[in-house]
């Protein structure tokens, strides 16, 4: 199997840990009444540094790479394109499906190969094509 690949698996997977635990997270905080612009702020925050240094982890076993200055770099060329189609697919598919089941569901794989792409462009971009 292509490096590439595997590298995507491992931090695709990664993505669905953190999205599980930031769900948990949202689901005793709300059994708990914690407030809830807190816990939305401690999930971003989860969710951002897991996302960097599994991404980081992931470059520096598979491609080798250590320079902290690149793999920064290329996760932010990954990230904030991420990010922005995330939300952006968020309203687009909660507003075309009513049954929120669905509507989670189809987020979520869709999140998942918006995060591919945006993931090969930045290794194919950043990493590949400056350490090869």
């Amino acid at each position: 199997m292509d490096r590439k690949i595997k590298a995507f698996l491992i931090y695709a997977y990664s993505f669905i840990f953190l999205y599980m635990l930031n769900s948990l997270l949202m689901w005793f905080s709300l059994r708990a009444n914690f407030p809830t612009t807190i816990v939305v702020i401690v999930e971003a925050v989860i969710m951002i540094t897991g996302l960097f240094f599994s991404f980081r982890a992931i470059i520096g076993k598979y491609y080798g790479i250590k320079d902290d200055k690149k793999v920064a770099k290329a996760w932010l060329i990954h990230f904030i394109p991420f990010v922005i189609t995330s939300y952006l697919l968020l309203f687009f598919v909660f507003s075309l499906v009513k049954i929120p089941s669905l509507a989670i569901f189809l987020y979520l794989n869709l999140d998942v190969v918006v995060l591919f792409f945006t993931f090969k462009f930045a290794v194919e971009k950043f990493i590949e094509r400056n350490y090869e």
